[in-house]
């Protein structure tokens, strides 16, 4: 069948949000309240104790590879139907990829590779926010300052 340009982003962009769907990030990292009342009980003087297994028993709901291959065949379909140059497919290329990315980090939960992904995907808390030179460390110190003063 043929479909105009605008309708095949359409497509793309309804099959993105349906990848996507079952994928909450949030709830795949969510600890057990007893690892933060380990934390408290230190008074946040140790790391909490947080392994590959912690995360065994918070099961994903999907495949994750299978959901990686899903958007690698968006990836190729956009390429060929609309392609690399077009500015609308190259945000939708880059969602995909994005996607991909943060399957592979919760492939690799409790892990130190979970924080190279982790820091691709939001930054550092060293680097800027956008559009200032504001980090999250340099937030962190100032609301410290802050409140050390009013003591």
């Amino acid at each position: 069948m043929w479909a105009t340009y605008k309708e095949k982003l359409k497509l793309f962009s309804e099959r993105l949000l349906e990848a996507q769907k079952q994928i909450r990030l949030l709830e795949a990292v969510r600890w057990d309240p007893k690892v933060l009342e380990e934390v408290k009980r230190s008074h946040y003087k140790e790391l909490p104790k947080v392994s590959p297994e912690t995360y065994d028993s918070i099961p994903l709901g999907y495949d994750p590879n299978a959901k990686i291959a899903e958007f690698q065949n968006l990836i190729v379909e956009l390429k060929n139907e609309i392609g690399v140059e077009d500015s609308i497919a190259k945000i939708l290329l880059s969602s995909c990829e994005e996607y991909q990315d943060l399957l592979r980090m919760l492939q690799v939960r409790g892990k130190p590779e979970f924080y190279t992904y982790s820091k691709k995907l939001y930054g550092s808390p060293s680097e800027p926010f956008f559009g200032t030179k504001v980090s999250v460390k340099d937030s962190c110190r100032l609301r410290r300052k802050k409140r050390n003063r009013a003591r």
